[in-house]
């Protein structure tokens, strides 16, 4: 098409140049200028009528061409040589948000050319959402309504306006929103039964304002009449952020006012682990406990007519709602007038944090007599996962106002003190830290506690190390009070290991209470200790009932290393080294040569580290006496082995 215009106009110039040589100089029209749209202006209308000025006269013509680029060499309009008058519409919708490019030249009825106008542009703006809701003549049931409408691609942001007028020239809401934001919900109730309008366009950096959405009638939507509806509810109790013990609460609320002529219907009570309450809009969810609760039962406007207060009891059990959790609670109002039905806002959302279930006692058992005055207590967590430390009390009066123990404790706890003798006590648990602390105490129980002998206090073997391997165990003599009769006292010994350290007595070995003499405290062990080994010991006094003092404080003793087991001489004449089996664990060995057998004149006292020794071969001749010790650092030295004789010649 451009090649047969080329051509065209080709030919007209060379009829127009052969025809001047003989006639007068060639005259062309002055180049249009364009009027609108505008350059560089935007449009709504998607086929726009292009103007410009007309500069071909009588009988003259126009070319126009529109193209997507500024060199038309994708041009989507071309009227082709001889469209005449100087206004053009576009017969094709174009494309939304694009800039188009278009330009225009004359023609004389003498077919002469002006040459192409100066290339203008102009953008056709983004279009128009779709409005959604609320549909157009809705009569609204509350007067915060979510207007609604579609996304538009290009778009930067929209703009909504609601006005009482079809002209909008009361805007009573003028909101710019983000390119995200596909609805509104206002912030105020709009003007209660009323007629209102409301319209929606597109915002764009490039390409924008868009028309107004269309309607049915004109480019807006009706909302026939707003709602008469009640006044939000106010939120009373539990107050907000409240911990509360009881899963099965009463919510309490300021009643709502309705308007006159308008007839009250019911309140809608949510409650919700989730703070956006997602979901749970409109009313047709299913929702049940624990999750959540969507509840209209409340019909009554006011409950209490002294206080003005309605309420609502979480229903008992079977909708009792989780302990160690945080909901959200909220209440609206209904009314209806005529056959139009109204709700109020949605009141505050108060936040509701239930404590951590109580636990229950386990040992003592409840009303149980001690044997024992530092029993361990213990009792259960019902609750999925710990809810933080626990309180425990023990005291001398069912109100816990004379306490003996109140203590941050684990679970067991075992008192480091003895319970007073001879007492009815009482004890409680509740969980006493965490965000869902503290909880509700436990039941009370009732121990009666024993009247035990006293305590006996070690005496020896205390810190020291010792060389024999049946040591005889020591201690104090155990008062017993009045009314009693001695039984025995009990002794444990235990090891340190990796299993059993510092004596926690997991493992004993020896476990004994045959001493049953009140006044001789002592014991004295079958069988023998083993070498080289720390011991721990306590012991304890019991009387006929089986009620046993504490424990005596915990001590501590070492058993020596082995004495050495001499290669013996038997008094046979020497033949050096010296000679000794191995001791475990020996670190040296300490000799001695004398030629008394109580060793009071020492000819060799000396330290080898082997089992062996080699000198002593200038002694002179005679008979000799000779001994060796075991040493080590911490579990020696060991008791002297045998004493050995020998005669030099």
């Amino acid at each position: 098409m451009k090649t047969l215009k080329i051509l065209i106009l080709s030919f007209v110039i060379l009829l127009v140049t052969v025809g001047a040589s003989s006639k007068a100089p060639l005259t062309v029209p002055a180049k249009p200028g364009a009027v609108s749209p505008a350059n560089g202006g935007l449009t709504t209308d998607y086929t726009p009528t292009l103007q410009w000025t007309n500069t071909a006269g009588i009988g003259g013509t126009y070319d126009i061409e529109v193209a997507t680029d500024p060199s038309f060499g994708a041009y989507i309009i071309d009227s082709n040589y001889g469209f005449p008058g100087n206004t053009y519409t576009v017969g094709v919708a174009l494309d939304p948000a694009k800039t188009y490019y278009w330009h225009v030249q004359a023609y004389d009825n003498m077919s002469n050319a002006s040459g192409w106008s100066i290339t203008f542009t102009f953008r056709t703006a983004v279009t128009p959402p779709t409005m959604t809701d609320p549909p157009d003549s809705t009569v609204l049931q509350n007067n915060r309504p979510t207007f609604k409408w579609t996304s538009v691609l290009n778009a930067t942001g929209y703009n909504l306006q609601v006005s009482t007028t079809t002209a909008f020239s009361a805007v009573i809401l003028n909101t710019t929103l983000p390119y995200t934001a596909t609805q509104y919900t206002p912030t105020a109730d709009l003007p209660a039964n009323t007629t209102l309008y409301w319209r929606v366009r597109t915002l764009s950096s490039a390409y924008g304002p868009s028309d107004w959405a269309p309607g049915p009638v004109g480019k807006y939507f009706t909302i026939s009449k707003t709602a008469l509806q009640p006044t939000a509810p106010v939120l009373i109790y539990p107050g907000n952020g409240k911990l509360t013990d009881d899963y099965t609460p009463r919510l309490t609320w300021q009643a709502s006012n309705i308007p006159s002529a308008t007839t009250f219907d019911y309140y809608e009570v949510q409650i919700t682990t989730d703070s956006t309450f997602a979901g749970m809009d409109p009313l047709s969810i299913i929702c049940a406990p624990p999750t959540c609760i969507d509840d209209t039962t409340v019909t009554s406007q006011v409950i209490d007519t002294t206080t003005g207060t309605s309420y609502f009891d979480v229903p008992d059990p079977g909708s009792a709602l989780d302990a160690a959790t945080t909901y959200y609670w909220r209440v609206r109002a209904y009314n209806h007038f005529g056959g139009d039905n109204f709700y109020s806002n949605w009141s505050s959302i108060f936040v509701l944090r239930f404590a951590c279930y109580p636990v229950t006692l386990n040992t003592p058992p409840n009303s149980t007599s001690l044997t024992y005055n530092r029993p361990t207590f213990t009792w259960t967590d019902p609750n999925i996962s710990p809810c933080g430390y626990y309180n425990l009390q023990v005291a001398k009066d069912s109100h816990f106002s004379n306490l003996i123990v109140n203590s941050v404790s684990p679970n067991p706890f075992t008192p480091k003190n003895s319970l007073p003798s001879n007492l009815t006590l009482y004890w409680r648990v509740r969980i006493t830290s965490g965000p869902y602390a503290p909880s509700r105490w436990s039941d009370v129980w009732t121990i009666d506690t024993a009247n035990p002998p006293g305590i006996p206090m070690p005496k020896s073997p205390v810190s020291i190390l010792i060389k024999t391997d049946t040591p005889t165990f020591r201690w104090s003599v155990s008062g017993l009070p009045f009314g009693t009769t001695f039984s025995n006292y009990t002794i444990e010994v235990s090891t340190s290991t990796a299993t059993n350290p510092d004596g926690s007595f997991v493992s004993t070995v020896i476990n004994d209470s045959s001493a049953t003499n009140q006044y001789d405290p002592q014991f004295t062990p079958g069988a023998p200790l083993s070498s080289a080994t720390k011991y721990y010991w306590h012991v304890q006094a019991c009387n006929t009932s089986s009620e046993c003092s504490n424990w005596s404080p915990t001590v501590s003793f070492r058993t020596a290393v082995d004495a050495p087991a001499l290669v013996t001489y038997g008094g046979g004449s020497f033949s050096p080294p010296y000679d000794w089996n191995d001791v475990p664990g020996a670190s040296s060995y300490a000799i001695q040569v004398s030629t008394s057998p109580t060793f009071g004149i020492l000819l060799i006292n000396t330290t080898v580290t082997t089992s062996q020794f080699t000198g002593g071969g200038g002694l002179p001749n005679g008979i000799y006496y000779w001994r060796v010790i075991t040493l080590n650092p911490y579990f020696g030295p060991s008791a002297w082995s045998a004493v050995d004789s020998f005669h030099k010649p």
